[in-house]
This record gives C-alpha cells, structure tokens and sequence, in this order.
C-alpha cells in the first residue's frame, strides 16, 4: 500500500499479505468425476441452523463464480446440486461453502469431464 501526500509528495510504503484461513473440514461431493453437462450433488455439515450460507465455485483456471442459491437444510447441515455447464472445461473444480455467521468453510474438490 502506498500513501502520497497531496501537498507534501511525501510517500509512505508498508507491504503486507493476506492469508485465507484454511478449511473446517470438507463438502461431501457425488459422483466426483462428472461430466460437464451432468449434476453433482453437495452436503456440508457443522452450520448454525439459520444462517445465511455464501457458496462459490472454483474453475480450473482459477477463476471463481458465486452461486446465487439458498441450500436446502436440516439441523445444522446443508444440501444442494449443480449443474455443470455443457461447455465447462475439463479438470479439477472446487465447490466452497461459507457460514457468514459461524465461520464454517468448507471445501471440495471434484474432477469434471468431457
């Protein structure tokens, strides 16, 4: 990050890093290797019972995408598919689900095919 002063044209460098926490444990994800055009289905466990759920798929090349869905629930545990995109790029794809109150992070890793 650096400061400029407007006046001064004194500048202030300070660096620093941003590391993610690492994963609570993982989705349950079925089948893990799918081909695009087909479904996988997810649950996750160890969420408050009401909160908001934030979930987001992870490409191969890295590139992520929000999915706007609200899981279906049952004490504490989530449950929900996806449809893989007929065009979707073969390799390794991750699925991540976050609890925005409790915390909980989740992650799975599953294979897509063509």
């Amino acid at each position: 990050m650096t400061l400029r002063g407007n006046s001064s044209g004194r500048e202030a460098v300070a660096t620093f890093q941003v590391q993610a926490a690492p994963p609570d444990g993982r989705l349950d994800v079925e089948p893990v290797s799918v081909r695009a055009g087909s479904s996988a289905s997810f649950h996750g466990a160890g969420f408050s019972s009401d909160e908001k759920v934030s979930i987001w798929l992870t490409r191969p090349d890295l590139s992520t995408m929000a999915l706007d869905m609200s899981p279906g629930r049952s004490d504490g545990d989530i449950y929900f598919s996806y449809t893989i995109p007929g065009d979707a790029p073969a390799g390794q794809w991750y699925m991540t689900a976050y609890g925005n109150s409790s915390e909980r992070f989740l992650i799975s890793s599953f294979t897509v095919t063509r």
